[in-house]
C-alpha cells in the first residue's frame, strides 16, 4: 500500500509538472485567466474536442456555450484542489485502480499481443519438426551452483553431439560412469507448435534440420535437442477408430485373440461394410460405440503417442482406412472421416487463448516481456552473495508458513532496480507475509521464487513511475481521470451529500418554495383486474352495492382469489394511468377499461398545498439543482475569470 501511494503522489504531483512542460513547449496563447492562473488554448481545444466526441454531431457544443462549461469545469477543479479533496486514502485507492488499469495498456497492450501471438504459432502450424532430446533436469530457482552445473553438463553434450555428429553418441560419453543417469535421446517424433514450452518452441522453429540446440532453459532444466527432419505439416484429419484391447493381465493368447478380430474387421472393411457396422460390431468402450469411433480432429499439435498421428497422418483421403496398428494399449483401426490442410484460424484462435491462459511458458507472457525490459532499462542489479546468504538465515519454518523474520544487522543491500536499493529487512517484511506455501519442499527454492515476485512487483512500480514521468500522452489520460474524479468529490460534499442528508436545508428550501408546490386534481379508485366473464360478473354483481363495497371486495378475495384488487391515488398529468385523466371523475361511479379492468372511483380531491412530506420526491432534484447553482455562483465570485477575445474569436474563425 505504502508503494501505491507513493506512485499515485508521485502522478498527482507530477500533473504540475506537466502542466509547467506543456507551457514550456510554447503553447498557443492564454485564452483564459482565472484566480490569478493562466489556462491555454490547448487546455481549452481538448476540453471542446473530447466533450463534443460523445455527442451526436446534432447535439454538438458550438464555441460559446462550450466556453462557459470549460469555465464551469475549471473553477470546479480549481476549488476541489484548494479543499485538497484528492490527498485522501480512499480518493489514492481509487485513483491507484485507475492508474495501473491505464499504465498496463500502456506498458503491454495484451489484446494485441495475444493476436501477434496467435499469428505467429499459426504460421509455426505449418511446419512439423521430427526431434530427438536429452533432458538435464534443474529448477530454475535452485542454489546458483546446482544450476550452473546442469548448465555446464548440457553444454558439454551439445558440443560432444556437434563434434561427434550424434546426440546418442555424445549422451553416452557424458553418462557412461554415471549408473542413474539416461543413456540414450528421447525421440519425440514429429512436433509443432504449442507441443513444447514456449522457449523450446522458440529454438527449435530457430533451427535448420541437422542443428544441434541448447543448452535450452526451462523452469524445470535444460535441453539439448536435435533437428532430424523439418516437413510440411500434413494437415490435420477427422479420425474414427475401432479399438481391440486385451485383457487386463495382456497375455500372449489374449493378444492372439484381439489381432484376430482386428484382421476380421479390416477384412470388413476391405470388402465395402460400412464404417458404423464395423464400429457397432467390434468397439466394446461405451463412448467409443455410441460416437461410431469418432475421436474428432488430430493434428500434429495435439499431445498424441507420435507413432498413433504417423499412422493417421499416412492417410491422406476421406474414406481411407488403415491396417490394424499395435500399440501397448490394444490393436487399432483407424478411419478417416475429414482432411483439411490446416485448421480454421477462428479455432485455432480458441486453441491458443486457452494456452495463453493455462499454459505456464504462455500465460502473462505480454507482461513477462515487459518485467525482462524493465530489468534492463532499470539497470536492475543483483547481489548474488548476498541473496545466497539471506536464504541461509531462513529457517524451514518458512515451508510451513510459520517463519517470523528476525531485524537484520547488518543489513545488507539485495538488489537495486533504478536509483533504489532493496536490503534484507525489505524483503523479510515481504517475505513474512508471502512466505504460503502449497507444495515446495525446498527452502531455498520457495525463498528464491519469493525474491523474484517481490523483484516484479518492484520493477512493475519502476515501470508505472517511469511512464508517469516520460509520456504526455499517459499523463494527460491520468489529468482527466483525476479532474472527474476530483469534480465527483467537490460535487458529492457540497451536493450530493447535502441532498442526501441535510434535512433542515431541504425543508428551508421548502418554506421558501412551498407556493409553487401544489398537488394537482387527484382521484382515488378501486382497480379490479379480471380474467374471465365469470370474474367480471362478479365484480360488476359487488358494484351495484355501494354501500356494501367493502364487505363486497373480502367477499371477493375470498372465492375468487385469481381477481387483482388494488387501491391506487392517481394525480391528474400522471402518466402511469393516463387513461384515467380522460374519464369521468365521480365518487361512487365506475369505469370498464381495455385489458379487462373495471375502476371504481372513491374519492376526488380538488389541488391543495403539499406537505413537507408529500413534496419531497418532487422537492429532492430541485433542491440539488439549487444546491449547483449556488456552488456555481459562489465559485465565480471566488474564481473571477476574463476571457482573451482576441484569442477565442481566432478559434472561432479557424473552426
Amino acid at each position: 500500500m505504502k508503494k501505491i501511494y507513493i506512485i499515485c503522489t508521485l502522478v498527482l504531483c507530477g500533473f504540475c509538472a506537466f502542466s509547467q512542460a506543456n507551457k514550456d513547449k510554447k503553447e498557443p496563447a492564454t485564452i483564459v485567466t482565472m484566480g490569478g492562473k493562466q489556462i491555454s488554448t490547448s487546455d481549452f481545444l481538448w476540453f471542446y474536442n473530447k466533450y463534443n466526441s460523445y455527442l451526436d454531431d446534432s447535439l454538438r457544443l458550438n464555441f460559446d456555450d462550450a466556453m462557459n462549461l470549460f469555465v464551469d469545469y475549471k473553477m470546479k477543479i480549481f476549488e476541489a484542489e484548494r479543499q485538497l479533496l484528492d490527498t485522501s486514502a480512499r480518493f489514492k485507492d481509487e485513483f491507484n485502480t485507475y492508474l495501473q488499469a491505464e499504465a498496463k495498456s500502456f506498458l503491454f497492450n495484451t489484446n494485441q499481443a495475444d493476436e501477434e501471438f496467435t499469428k505467429m504459432e499459426y504460421e509455426r502450424l505449418k511446419k512439423d519438426y521430427h526431434i530427438e532430446h536429452y533432458f538435464v533436469k534443474s529448477s530454475r530457482f535452485a542454489a546458483p551452483a546446482d544450476t550452473l552445473a546442469a548448465y555446464n553438463k548440457a553444454l558439454k553434450i551439445k558440443k560432444d553431439a556437434q563434434r561427434l555428429g550424434s546426440l546418442n553418441k555424445a549422451i553416452e560419453l557424458n553418462t557412461k560412469n554415471d549408473t542413474a543417469a539416461q543413456k540414450t535421446s528421447d525421440d519425440l517424433g514429429y512436433v509443432t507448435a504449442l507441443l513444447l514450452p514456449l522457449n523450446y518452441e522458440n529454438a527449435i522453429y530457430a533451427a535448420k534440420k541437422g542443428d544441434v540446440v541448447g543448452p535450452i532453459a526451462t523452469d524445470y532444466g535444460y535441453y539439448v535437442t536435435k533437428i532430424v527432419n523439418i516437413r510440411p505439416t500434413f494437415g490435420q484429419s477427422q479420425v474414427s477408430i475401432v479399438v481391440f484391447y486385451p485383457d487386463a493381465e495382456k497375455s500372449d493368447s489374449s493378444w492372439a485373440a484381439i489381432k484376430g478380430q482386428a484382421g476380421a474387421a479390416y477384412a470388413k472393411l476391405q470388402a465395402g461394410v460400412d464404417f458404423k457396422t464395423v464400429s457397432d460390431t467390434y468397439n466394446v468402450h461405451p463412448q467409443l460405440k455410441k460416437d461410431v469411433g469418432a475421436i474428432g480432429w488430430v493434428d500434429n499439435s495435439m499431445r498424441f503417442d507420435p507413432q498413433l498421428k504417423e499412422d493417421i497422418f499416412a492417410l491422406r483421403n476421406v474414406g481411407d482406412f488403415s491396417e490394424p496398428k499395435k500399440y501397448e494399449y490394444g490393436y487399432v483401426i483407424f478411419y478417416i472421416t475429414g482432411r483439411e490442410s490446416m485448421p480454421s484460424y477462428a479455432s485455432f484462435q480458441k486453441s491458443v487463448a486457452q494456452m495463453l491462459k493455462t499454459d505456464p511458458s504462455r500465460k502473462n507472457l505480454p507482461q513477462r516481456e515487459m518485467l525482462a525490459a524493465q530489468r534492463n532499462l532499470s539497470k536492475m542489479k543483483v547481489h548474488s552473495a548476498h541473496v545466497e546468504e539471506f536464504i541461509q538465515k531462513v529457517d524451514n519454518s518458512i515451508l510451513l508458513g510459520k517463519w517470523e523474520k528476525p531485524q537484520f544487522a547488518p543489513n545488507k543491500p539485495l538488489f537495486s532496480i533504478g536509483d533504489s536499493t532493496y536490503y534484507y529487512n525489505d524483503f523479510a517484511q515481504y517475505l513474512e507475509l508471502k512466505q504460503k506455501n502449497k507444495s515446495e519442499a525446498d527452502k531455498g527454492i520457495l525463498v528464491r521464487k519469493r525474491l523474484e515476485d517481490y523483484q516484479n512487483s518492484l520493477l512493475e512500480q519502476y515501470a508505472m513511475t517511469s511512464l508517469a514521468n516520460q509520456n504526455p500522452q499517459f499523463m494527460a489520460i491520468m489529468q482527466e481521470y483525476h479532474d472527474g474524479m476530483i469534480i465527483y468529490e467537490l460535487l458529492d460534499k457540497e451536493v450530493f451529500s447535502k441532498v442526501a442528508t441535510d434535512s433542515a436545508g431541504l425543508y428551508d428550501f421548502y418554506v421558501k418554495n412551498s407556493q409553487s408546490l401544489v398537488a394537482p386534481r387527484s382521484v382515488e379508485f378501486v382497480q379490479f383486474t379480471f380474467h374471465n366473464a365469470k370474474e367480471e360478473k362478479a365484480i360488476v354483481k359487488v358494484l351495484k352495492q355501494p354501500a356494501k363495497i367493502e364487505k363486497g371486495i373480502a367477499v371477493l378475495r375470498k372465492i375468487i382469489p385469481a381477481i387483482q384488487i388494488d387501491t391506487i391515488r392517481h394525480f391528474a398529468g400522471d402518466k402511469l394511468h393516463a387513461d384515467i385523466d380522460g374519464l369521468v371523475w365521480q365518487k361512487g361511479i365506475q369505469h370498464t377499461l381495455p385489458n379487462n379492468r373495471i375502476i371504481y372511483i372513491t374519492g376526488v380531491f380538488e389541488p391543495y398545498q403539499m406537505s413537507f412530506e408529500e413534496s419531497k420526491t418532487q422537492l429532492l432534484p430541485s433542491y440539488q439543482e439549487y444546491l449547483e447553482q449556488e456552488l456555481m455562483t459562489n465559485l465565480r465570485k471566488k474564481y473571477p475569470y476574463t476571457i482573451n477575445r482576441g484569442v477565442f474569436e481566432q478559434l472561432k474563425s479557424g473552426n
